[in-house]
This record gives structure tokens, sequence and C-alpha cells, in this order.
């Protein structure tokens, strides 16, 4: 048994953490890398309703998160049976802006990164219903926030098609609190 799945059977609070971790990691990833430039769109049913960003200047661009192209997961290594084995669990109700300034790279925005925690699924409902019930309590709080603070890595110019190697810090917000989280991806234009 790996050190973080005995951590998380002492501790529960660790049983919550880890998805939620897991969670942001991917949020920050997916979101830099699956944004979608469209001023108006109507998403599916059940996408969250984030708040908007604006263009204030002529070079910025905001790019809105496509629900239809985009998704959050988590992944957790998890024994049953006996056996260890990473469960994974998705969720295409997401939400959120980024605005991009072209001129000024480094004074891009991101804008409230809202998730849909009670449209998680795995392969295992049973595994759904207790992180949903159990952990995330989504049915009293069904959204889980990321609010950037912090953005970094991107230089004065972009070139397309370009690898850039970004940060994010700010809060995740699950079930109304907020932890201070940083991520790592990957940005490409």
């Amino acid at each position: 048994m790996s050190r973080l799945t005995a951590a998380a059977n002492r501790h529960p609070a660790m049983a919550f953490a880890i998805p939620v971790l897991l969670l942001a990691l991917a949020a920050g990833g997916w979101l830099l890398a699956n944004s979608l430039r469209v001023p108006e769109v109507s998403f599916a049913q059940g996408a969250p309703i984030a708040p908007q960003l604006v263009a204030n200047t002529p070079d910025e661009v905001v790019y809105r998160i496509d629900p239809s192209r985009s998704s959050v997961r988590y992944e957790v290594e998890e024994v049953l049976a006996g056996t260890s084995q990473t469960a994974t669990g998705i969720t295409r109700g997401v939400g959120g802006d980024i605005v991009l300034n072209t001129a000024a790279p480094s004074a891009s925005r991101i804008g409230e990164i809202v998730v849909n925690v009670e449209q998680l699924t795995s392969d295992q409902r049973l595994r759904d219903d207790r992180i949903r019930h159990d952990f995330l309590q989504s049915s009293q709080y069904p959204l889980a926030k990321l609010t950037t603070t912090a953005f970094t890595g991107l230089p004065d110019g972009l070139e397309d098609g370009t690898d850039y190697a970004v940060e994010l810090r700010g809060d995740l917000t699950v079930r109304d609190v907020p932890k201070p989280v940083t991520v790592t991806a990957t940005a490409r234009r």
C-alpha cells in the first residue's frame, strides 16, 4: 500500500483532499489546453454558469471554456479487495473564461473556473455515490470553484504553436471551504 493510500485510510480528510487536489491540477491543465475562443455560445444543459470576463482593451481576447470540448477529472489510488488501482472520475460540467492580452501576455487574466461536482462519474456507481455524498456533499455544495490569484509564466510575446510553462496560484473552494492551490500547466496558443 502506498504512503498516499495509507495516509488516506488513517485520515478521512486526506481521502477528500486527494481527489480535490487532483481536480485542481486537472482543471488547470485542462483550462489552459482546452479553451475555445467563443464570444457568445450556448452550452449543453448542466454546464455551470461562471462569471464572464470582458475584454477591456482592443488587445484582449476572451476565451470561453466550451464544456462540450473540455472536461475536469480526478484520479485517486484506491485499494479494493487487496488490489491497488487508479480510479478516475470525469465531468464536462465546467465553465469559465480566460482573457489573453496579445500585446502584454503577462497581463492576461483567468476568471473563476466553476465545476459541477454533482456530475462527476467514474466506472463505478457506488464509488461515485460515495464521493459525491460523503466527501463532496454535492447535493448541498454542487459547485467547486477555482479562483486564480496569480498567473505567471507567459513571456512578453507569444508565438502560435509554442508551449509555455505556466503556473496558477489561487484558492480551490469545495464545500464552501477555500484551500490554497498551485497548478502547473502547459499553455499553447
